[in-house]
């Protein structure tokens, strides 16, 4: 077996393969992804699709669990800007391991491999006023609110705040534990997750982001 790029306590990141494709689309696709993430409620050719894959696109892989091998969710970073020292982050836990909290490790591990690879400042995120409120401790462990776009989309009728965060290279390393240590960003989450309603305040009626991450 290959050795994977990046390895942690629960999961490893491995490199997108062709065979991925079918997976990451019907993600992309499924429940409030297909209006949210990505597409935005259009539906791509598989030529198109593949293309927007990998539009500017430095770094992507799948996130995938140590104990069966298994895909658990997909990181990218893009639009990199090397002049200014920056670039964008996504990332999506598919559906049936949203809540976890464990798979959000694969999140924290592309994030050091970003800072340790490439001279990068910060990484930029993208998220909802909605899940600002679902997740506040969550989100703010990550990173910092640099931008709010105020009514920026309409969801279910309502219409909610893009918020922009950033994740600097010198606050990353005063709070991301060891790689051998249990995922704080995954405890937080579930804690979060956990104290909402329902599940479906998160994932489903309210919510705007449908995934455990940050998206693009």
């Amino acid at each position: 077996m290959i050795e994977p790029p990046v390895s942690g306590r629960k999961v490893f990141l491995r490199v997108v393969m062709q065979g991925d494709y079918d997976t990451i689309r019907m993600v992309e696709s499924s429940g409030k992804n297909q209006l949210l993430y990505r597409h935005k409620g259009t539906t791509p050719s598989p030529e198109e699709f593949v293309a927007r894959l990998w539009a500017g696109v430095l770094a992507q892989f799948m996130v995938c669990e140590k104990s069966t091998g298994r895909p658990v969710g997909i990181v990218a970073a893009y639009g990199a800007d090397f002049r200014n020292g920056h670039a964008h982050l996504a990332s999506i836990v598919f559906p049936e391991h949203v809540g976890l909290g464990w798979p959000l490790e694969g999140t924290e591990l592309f994030i050091d491999y970003l800072f340790e690879t490439f001279d990068f400042r910060k990484l930029y995120g993208e998220t909802s006023s909605v899940v600002m409120r679902t997740f506040p401790s969550v989100l703010s462990d990550v990173g910092r609110e640099e931008g709010r776009l105020v009514g920026h989309e309409r969801f279910k009728g309502e219409l909610i705040d893009k918020v922009i965060l950033a994740v600097y290279r010198e606050d990353w390393a005063n709070r991301r534990q060891p790689i051998s240590g249990p995922s704080k960003l995954g405890a937080a989450l579930r804690a979060g997750f956990h104290s909402a309603q329902s599940v479906e305040d998160v994932v489903g009626g309210d919510s705007e982001e449908p995934s455990d991450g940050i998206r693009q």
